[in-house]
């Protein structure tokens, strides 16, 4: 069930439960649960934040190994780092200083993932404002720390009262990171903030650009599993906020694939004639090419074949992280495209 369902929380939730459990488990079994991390991005966010939660009680060894595999597996690194950062203040002192250091020194989904944590656990427990001051400056040093400390702050932003609502948007106009982060987690959860903040943060957005790109794409990602209300609303949003409808065709190009058929139509025809914005939703789609429908694949590619716009640039540059993993048939369709269309062929396809 697990590989077949990745898109779902069962997955995380599945790997959050053994991770915190992972230090009773025979040894066979934890190689196991690697595995199915490498197979799993769900459940290897959930397993690694489950580790990070529990680091606490294993031993150097341990430690060691869960750090390396962290920064081999970005989805693992990113939970890993999530629970760190969740039950940073139940810590010891050294290893919170530890933690703090690893902002400096590493990379990736683990950094993004501790600021993630560092937001759920900040503002929700009595912790000193000399450690939420250092935690706000240290968005200044790592852009990953910034875009998931900005993301965890979105989840959590709508739960805060009004003082450290303004503290946080006063740290988003002077940090661009933190403010594209934020968007994205308060669009991430567009379908369950109240009317009222969801006003103001389009308010706030008007001025804080960075702010309304994160918010579009958060939106985007999350728009298959909203009703057909809201999705109209984004889409009615999206004609007045151009910053916003940039994020917004990103969030798009990398969701599509979880939309019905006709919702997939209806966007792809309102992109068609927003030729200013559609750059990066053809980019999500070539990023996603194979998660498509062979029928979406086959308009799209035709498209491809007679037109030069952003739409096709957007998809022929997605496309150069995408092709080497698609199968030879469709490989073959692409090329047969780009020789009808020069304009959307990349060299780059051809050295996958």
């Amino acid at each position: 069930k697990v590989d077949r369902e990745s898109g779902t929380s069962f997955a995380r939730g599945l790997g959050a439960g053994l991770g915190r459990i992972f230090r009773y488990l025979p040894e066979e079994f934890k190689e196991r649960l690697f595995q199915k991390a490498k197979q799993n991005v769900q459940f290897a966010n959930g397993l690694g934040a489950g580790l990070g939660q529990t680091f606490q009680y294993l031993d150097e060894a341990q430690r060691t190994e869960m750090i390396s595999r962290a920064e081999e597996n970005e989805q693992f690194g990113r939970g890993f780092g999530f629970g760190l950062g969740y039950s940073f203040i139940y810590l010891g002192g050294q290893l919170q200083q530890q933690i703090i250091s690893w902002v400096l020194e590493k990379k990736g989904g683990l950094v993004r993932g501790l600021g993630a944590g560092f937001a759920n656990c900040i503002f929700f427990s009595a912790v000193s404002d000399d450690l939420r001051d250092k935690i706000f400056s240290m968005t200044e040093i790592s852009h990953e720390f910034a875009l998931g400390l900005g993301s965890g702050l979105g989840d959590v932003l709508p739960y805060l009262d009004q003082g450290l609502n303004k503290r946080i948007l006063d740290q988003a106009r002077r940090n661009a990171i933190l403010a594209r982060g934020l968007g994205f987690g308060l669009g991430h959860s567009f379908e369950f903030l109240p009317n009222s903040m969801s006003e103001a943060i389009f308010r706030e957005a008007k001025e804080i650009h960075d702010l309304a790109r994160g918010f579009g794409n958060g939106s985007g990602h999350i728009f298959h599993r909203l009703n057909p209300r809201l999705q109209e609303s984004i889409l009615e949003k999206a004609e007045t906020d151009r910053e916003f409808a940039m994020g917004l065709c990103e969030g798009l190009g990398q969701d599509f694939k979880d939309l019905d058929q006709t919702t997939q139509n209806r966007i792809l025809n309102w992109m068609y004639q927003r030729v200013g914005l559609a750059y990066g939703f053809g980019e999500g789609l070539g990023r996603n090419f194979l998660s498509l429908s062979p029928d979406i694949r086959q308009k799209i590619l035709a498209k491809a074949s007679e037109a030069n716009n952003e739409f096709i640039e957007g998809l022929r540059d997605g496309l150069k992280y995408s092709f080497r993993y698609l199968g030879k048939d469709l490989q073959s369709a692409i090329l047969k495209a780009a020789e009808r269309n020069p304009s959307f062929a990349n060299k780059a396809w051809n050295e996958s």
